[in-house]
């Protein structure tokens, strides 16, 4: 059985949502799945594959994402890896294009370009004032459970087809 860790990155809880989103997804199709926040993660070791994803603020990532590729770049580079951000809310870009220190953490680790899925902005889970203040100007849910469903099959997909 193919083991995948999906690691994630998230300061209110949308990116961690949609990890576990894929994370049930890719149980469902087989796969020993375990999510895991990314500060967590010491080691990939005894996982076969890695979804990384991290909330996008700024068009930055998380910081513990950034480590966590960073710490663990070599492991990542012997293994499939995916990567994912969410951030975006409101009415869906006509482009979308993973931030560019996304791109170049996915080529640093052989990973395909990374995938952008809306984000979700609650105001009732923000902290700090200015983080507040923004989220009452810019709450909503940009997710899309069906897009993020279809791109954990793909990746299962993939994994199968690394399997046989």
């Amino acid at each position: 059985m193919t083991r995948v860790l999906v690691a994630f990155a998230s300061k209110m809880g949308s990116t961690k949502e949609i990890a576990e989103a894929i994370g049930a997804r890719l149980t469902e199709r087989g796969c020993q799945t375990e999510v895991r926040s990314a500060e967590t993660v010491d080691s990939v070791d005894g996982y076969d594959a890695v979804v990384l994803g991290s909330a996008v603020y700024a068009t930055r990532w998380r910081p513990e994402a950034v480590r966590f590729v960073r710490r663990l770049r070599y492991q990542l580079a012997s293994r499939k890896v995916w990567l994912f951000e969410s951030g975006w809310l409101g009415k869906r870009p006509s482009t979308i294009t993973a931030t560019q220190g996304a791109r170049h953490r996915a080529s640093r680790v052989s990973a395909p370009t990374p995938t952008v899925f809306g984000g979700r902005l609650d105001p009732d889970l923000a902290t700090g004032v200015m983080d507040r203040a923004f989220a009452k100007r810019m709450s909503g849910d940009a997710r899309d459970w069906d897009e993020i469903g279809s791109w954990a099959d793909g990746v299962a997909d993939a994994l199968v087809t690394q399997h046989k």
